[in-house]
């Protein structure tokens, strides 16, 4: 257990918990003093996550987030075993890789489902068992490419896009009646899925310095306490972002140079991916 308790019987729903950011964020939010509903949809991933925590504090729900029905489950099922939902963590991804016009149909749609229909029907639903907390937080997870387009990712980035502004319109919908949120922006993430396609994500992606699952987790429980509307990290990666949504023209001119710098740090992955680092 950390010193720290910041969430000390509070109740947590995190979606995508099986693997990578939301399992971290998971075990984070128990090692601090709270209950943890586990949501994704392989129920072995789930339980092995499960494991690590005390399972009088713990809710596994294997499903399909992207399922009409699942949000309503889910918020029951939290509401029956633990009395009351305090935070709500969207951290469920879904990101094929590759060109627009490449993109299989399904893929397209299921980015669409997953990374903001999905999240949008959960908050929704989720609102008045919030209220009823007495303060409720929601806390979602974005993208870099949420802020500025990426080429060879343009359903994710628009799908992060939206969740971005969304987020950002629902918290002034929201202020001072009791419930937060906050989207956290994070670049390139150094999971387990970006290590197996490495070679399909584009190079520019790379162009600002890769985080570790764990440093997201952090930003997500920092948000959960003081209510920030937004972390976008690493910061440099949200300074460079929000200079090029303001000076579309000197990004333009910025390109060349940040996909050969995204080229090198790619190769600079690759190479500790083969050597088997972490």
């Amino acid at each position: 257990m950390t010193t720290t308790c910041r969430f000390m019987d509070r109740t947590v729903i995190v979606t995508g918990a099986s693997t990578g950011i939301g399992a971290i964020t998971a075990r984070r939010f128990w090692q601090e003093g709270a209950k943890v509903v586990l949501v994704a949809r392989t129920e072995s991933n789930l339980v092995a996550v499960a494991r690590q925590m005390d399972p009088t504090s713990t809710l596994v729900l294997p499903l399909d987030i992207s399922e009409p029905e699942a949000a309503a489950y889910i918020l029951e099922k939290a509401q029956a075993r633990f009395g009351h939902i305090h935070i709500v963590v969207n951290s469920v991804v879904s990101h094929p890789q590759g060109l627009f016009e490449k993109n299989d149909l399904g893929d397209l749609a299921a980015m669409v489902d997953v990374n903001l229909r999905a999240p949008l029907l959960l908050c929704r639903l989720a609102l008045p068992y919030l209220r009823r907390s007495g303060k409720g937080t929601i806390v979602n997870v974005g993208s870099m490419a949420g802020r500025i387009p990426v080429p060879g990712a343009a359903t994710y980035s628009a799908t992060k896009a939206a969740l971005r502004t969304f987020s950002l319109a629902l918290a002034q919908e929201l202020k001072n009646r009791g419930i937060t949120v906050s989207i956290v922006s994070p670049g390139p993430v150094l999971t387990d899925r970006v290590r197996r396609e490495l070679d399909r994500i584009p190079d520019l992606v790379f162009c600002i310095p890769v985080l570790r699952p764990e440093q997201v987790a952090d930003a997500i429980l920092a948000c959960a306490h003081d209510d920030k509307p937004e972390r976008a990290i690493p910061p440099i990666g949200g300074f460079l972002t929000s200079a090029g949504e303001a000076l579309p023209w000197a990004r333009n001119l910025c390109l060349p140079l940040a996909w050969r710098l995204g080229r090198w740090r790619k190769g600079q992955i690759r190479k500790m991916v083969q050597s088997g680092l972490r």
